[in-house]
């Protein structure tokens, strides 16, 4: 007992830390949270668990999983300095006082919309051990990742899509053998963007999800808006572009900051930034150029930002952490009752979503994007066995090319990210590409392209003329396969398995056969009078493949050779 009292002593004491980092502002810290951590008895009473070493599964270890977009990754700043690397560096050091095993994964990849079919690889992003998982919403609102991916069917209802999405990742978060505590992140900072109390509203007493908040423990942490309220009135914008000398009538703190000099109304700069500019003093004017002293760079949090949530969190976590050991301390209730309290209770029926996707056969992923934590991977279901010559790549964020460690503050910058878009690559001449899927339910596939960030090259293959597609030999077209545009103007491949073997699509193999064949170099439209490629080659570029000539549009030659690159393949 003695050393659980000095562990407790320490969770005490570090949460009183934080709380003088912050000059003793409770409400910067303890307004994120939608509900209190006292409200938290299913998460108090799993860390309980843990520090008895009775959990089960996972014993004396707990993790948490930072699923998102750039944001958390710490794009425009460096991913130590982001917020999951500051909630490790927080909560690592009391959980070990606890003798257990802690971390803090950071999953997150840039430009992950909140999207359904991203929550169907929730295993293989996050891995199965976790404990927590806090996805994070940064710049879209919650409906738009579903709206831009119109691939699959996910609702019971068309009224209910939003509902549909948001059950679907609690249903694939409370499937984890763990059955992990569900924490949204938003940062809602300007209008527009996600707010955490209506994430909240599917769960209160007349909300359409309610049972699930009653079974798991689930919550929602607002970064910038609220815990920023009781701050005075701002009085400038930051950047000259923003034309300073203009009063701010915004609450958005990335474009009004509070305090110019210390924009998260307590500090110049972030620890993370002072320990950097330590070991690196050259660095400060690049440091400076780049808006890592700032609450927000951009559209991210700036080191300063990161830092305000991963304490927000971690002060959470702490409070829920004392509440854990005084569980056991206190004698509030015997090891059986700790054990009920956090008992894993099995899902609901659904309520919003479909079969199809909440059914009682799981969607099957092969994910290749990095970060991962589990397979299988796209080419841990090829098929190889005809001659060809496509490979494993990465495309964007490649860090592994550059230079590192590097003594170049961009290049270090880019080097500490870890999210790249990686997958089976080919081309022209790379001969067949065979996928094989088995075990399925309801019998659709879908087969994903990477993505390119703001636009596409001209040398990508447009899937739907530039694909030949063969399903256990034949050649499949529209209906039964169909190439839609996803997220981004990344492109999908859709097949309907079920139509073309009826139920016998559950019992066999499904070989996907793909080969890229070239139109001619000419073979797309340019139109008028955006002289922007036409509607079927969406999102390529239009500097690679038109331009104006005496108020005519005039097409560019292909010239590089056509290739392409698998990244996803989901069987439902």
């Amino acid at each position: 007992m003695r050393k659980l009292e000095a562990a407790l002593d320490l969770v005490v004491e570090a949460r009183k830390a934080l709380l003088k980092y912050y000059d003793g502002d409770d409400k910067l810290l303890n307004e994120a949270p939608h509900a209190s951590a006292e409200e938290d008895t299913i998460l108090a009473s799993r860390m309980a668990m843990t520090i008895l070493g009775l959990k089960d599964p996972g014993a004396k270890s707990f993790n948490v999983a930072a699923i998102g977009s750039s944001v958390t990754a710490g794009h425009d700043t460096f991913r130590d300095a982001a917020w999951p690397a500051v909630v490790e560096r927080h909560l690592q050091p009391l959980w070990s006082a606890l003798g257990v095993n802690f971390s803090v994964l950071n999953q997150a990849h840039a430009a992950t919309s909140p999207n359904v079919l991203e929550f169907l690889c929730l295993p293989q992003i996050a891995g199965e051990d976790i404990d927590v998982v806090i996805r994070e919403s940064c710049c879209w609102p919650w409906a738009d990742g579903v709206e831009k991916t119109p691939i699959v069917d996910i609702a019971q209802s068309p009224g209910s899509v939003d509902t549909a999405a948001v059950e679907v990742l609690l249903r694939y978060v409370f499937s984890l053998p763990r059955r992990p505590a569900m924490h949204f992140l938003t940062l809602s900072q300007g209008a527009g963007q996600p707010d955490p109390n209506a994430f909240m509203s599917w769960f209160g007493n007349k909300g359409d999800l309610n049972i699930y908040k009653q079974r798991f423990p689930i919550n929602a942490f607002d970064s910038f808006g609220k815990p920023f309220n009781h701050f005075p009135e701002r009085s400038k914008h930051r950047q000259e572009r923003d034309r300073p000398k203009r009063n701010c009538s915004t609450t958005d703190v990335a474009k009004c900051p509070i305090n110019l000099e210390m924009q998260d109304g307590h500090h110049k700069m972030a620890l993370f930034v002072e320990q950097l500019l330590k070991k690196n003093p050259q660095w400060k004017d690049d440091v400076q150029r780049s808006g890592n002293f700032n609450l927000f760079v951009n559209l991210h949090p700036g080191p300063l930002g990161h830092e305000v949530i991963g304490s927000q969190i971690s002060y959470y976590h702490m409070k829920v952490m004392e509440i854990a050991i005084n569980m056991i301390l206190q004698g509030k209730g015997s090891v059986e009752r700790i054990e009920q309290d956090a008992m894993l209770r099995e899902l609901p029926e659904a309520i919003a979503c479909n079969d199809k996707v909440c059914g009682p056969f799981q969607a099957q992923c092969a994910y290749g994007y990095l970060p991962k934590k589990a397979g299988p991977d796209i080419a841990d279901i090829m098929v190889n066995d005809t001659k060809h010559s496509w490979i494993t790549k990465i495309r964007r964020n490649a860090h592994p090319q550059l230079r590192c460690p590097s003594d170049d503050f961009e290049r270090a910058q880019q080097c500490s990210y870890q999210d790249s878009v990686r997958g089976i690559h080919g081309g022209a001449d790379s001969g067949v590409l065979s996928l094989k899927f088995l075990d399925m339910y309801h019998c659709n596939i879908i087969i994903f392209e990477g993505e390119y960030g703001s636009s596409k090259p001209a040398n990508m293959a447009n899937w739907k003329y530039e694909l030949v597609v063969k399903v256990n030999g034949k050649v499949c077209q529209e209906p039964e396969c169909q190439v839609v545009l996803s997220d981004t103007y990344t492109q999908a491949l859709v097949i309907d398995a079920r139509a073309l073997f009826s139920n016998s699509c559950r019992r066999i193999v499904v070989r996907v056969d793909l080969e890229v064949k070239p139109l001619d170099p000419l073979g797309f439209d340019c139109v008028l009078p955006s002289c922007k490629p036409g509607p079927s080659w969406l999102g390529y570029a239009k500097r690679d493949m038109c331009h104006r000539s005496n108020r005519t549009c005039v097409k560019k030659p292909r010239k590089q050779p056509l290739e392409t690159f698998v990244v996803k393949a989901i069987s439902l």
